[in-house]
C-alpha cells in the first residue's frame, strides 16, 4: 500500500489527479485489511487534499475528519498537525473563517511539541 500512495504522489498535478485518487483508493482497503493505521490516515488524509485541489470541498472535509481521529490514536502528531491544518484550508475556502481558525490554532502547538521533540 505504500507504494501505491507513493504512485499517487507522482500524479499529484492538475492533469493527473483523477489517477492519483485511483491509486489512494486502491491503497485504503489494503491498509484496513492489514492494520496499518498511520498509513490508513495518510492515505485518507492524501485523498482529502486531491479532493480539495479538484474544488470538491465537501469530499476533502470527509476525508480529512476521517483521517484526524486516527492520527490521534496512533499518535503521529506531525501527521495531526498536517490535517488540522488541511481542515481549516477546506472551511476557510468555504468561507467559515471561524472554523477555519479553530482548526488552524491547534496546529502550531503540536508543530511545536514535534519540534522539541526531534521528530520531523
Amino acid at each position: 500500500m505504500t507504494t501505491l500512495n507513493n504512485i499517487g504522489l507522482v500524479y499529484d498535478s492538475p492533469k493527473c489527479w483523477g489517477q492519483a485518487l485511483e491509486y489512494y483508493e486502491r491503497a485504503l482497503p489494503i491498509s484496513e485489511e492489514v492494520g496499518d493505521r498511520a498509513g490508513l490516515a495518510t492515505t485518507l488524509n492524501n485523498i482529502g487534499l486531491v479532493y480539495r485541489k479538484l474544488g470538491q470541498t465537501g469530499q476533502a472535509l470527509e476525508y480529512y475528519e476521517r483521517a484526524l481521529p486516527i492520527r490521534e490514536e496512533v499518535g503521529d502528531r506531525a501527521g495531526l498537525a498536517t490535517t488540522l491544518n488541511n481542515i481549516g484550508l477546506v472551511y476557510r475556502k468555504l468561507g467559515q473563517t471561524g472554523q477555519a481558525l479553530e482548526y488552524y490554532e491547534r496546529a502550531p502547538p503540536i508543530r511545536e511539541e514535534v519540534r522539541l521533540a526531534g521528530w520531523r
